[in-house]
């Protein structure tokens, strides 16, 4: 019996060793472990207040490269002496005060105006043509753009001359404005009588002038017809008076314009000027 005992106890005392043991080993493990957390804790600790004593490098946004107003003025008035003629020779738009058919407006935001006259073709009885120039490095660059046209049958040509007006009993109207919602340049023109030619192109800016968005509606009275073309494609009626009243509402800066061009648009803001006023305008340019 005392011999069971003895084999008893040193079982328990084999039993009590790897409880303590084990438990002193946890215990390390635990030690060891929060002993290495603080020190990496430490480590982040000094490496971010390293980081936080170092001088902040605040980057510069490059400035957009303007034109000096000195430059612009010069060009511009050259380019208006240069056509003074045909400018002044532009009358039948005439209006109370003289005709208005130049403007000086920034049309894409980056700081340099762009000049706008409709001059008289040389030699030409009753034609006209809107001209567009900015300048870049100095120097007076015409930009070109073109106006799609579209005939009855459908077809559709380009006239790389740009925005016409012909001295006619029925005219063209026409307003060049910047589109509020888009920021893009547009030209607005309608001529007929009988019948009725109504175009909208929309230009973007950023480099140089590339046609975006072109509206075209025939109507005539003659033949009842009311065709509607969005991007040069024939397109429902319904969906094509939308494509309009979208253009038409978002008629913003008024460049140049007829009166009574686009029912429903006040021309009031118009920006153009006389040929004598940009003159002026040109030489108290800031």
């Amino acid at each position: 019996m005392e011999r069971l005992n003895d084999k008893w106890t040193v079982v328990l005392i084999v039993v009590l060793l790897v409880v303590f043991t084990a438990s002193i080993g946890v215990a390390g493990y635990t030690f060891i472990y929060k002993d290495v957390m603080k020190n990496l804790n430490a480590a982040e600790l000094a490496k971010k207040q390293v980081k936080e004593s170092r001088p902040k490098i605040v980057k510069k946004h490059k400035k957009k490269k303007t034109v000096k107003t000195g430059a612009v003025k010069k060009e511009y008035r050259n380019i208006l002496e240069a056509n003074a003629s045909g400018i002044k020779g532009y009358t039948w738009q005439q209006k109370s005060g003289g005709v208005k058919n130049v403007s000086i407006v920034d049309i894409n935001g980056d700081g340099t105006k762009e000049l706008f006259f409709m001059s008289r073709d040389s030699g030409g009885e009753g034609n006209a043509h809107l001209n567009i120039y900015t300048v870049s490095n100095g120097r007076a660059q015409k930009l070109s753009y073109s106006m799609s046209n579209i005939d009855r049958a459908g077809k559709v040509t380009s006239d790389g001359s740009g925005l016409s007006d012909f001295n006619a009993a029925s005219g063209v109207r026409y307003i060049v404005y910047l589109n509020k919602n888009s920021g893009n340049l547009c030209i607005y023109k309608v001529f007929g009588d009988t019948y009725q030619d109504s175009y909208v192109e929309e230009y973007g800016t950023a480099n140089g002038l590339v046609s975006r968005k072109h509206l075209f509606n025939h109507y005539s009275d003659m033949d009842s017809a009311d065709d509607y073309y969005i991007n040069k494609k024939r397109v429902r009626a319904a969906e094509g008076r939308r494509a309009f009243a979208e253009a038409r509402n978002g008629v913003g800066t008024i460049i140049m314009a007829c009166d009574s061009a686009w029912k429903g648009v006040s021309a009031a803001g118009n920006m153009a000027m006389s040929y004598s006023q940009a003159m002026q305008a040109l030489s108290r340019m800031d």
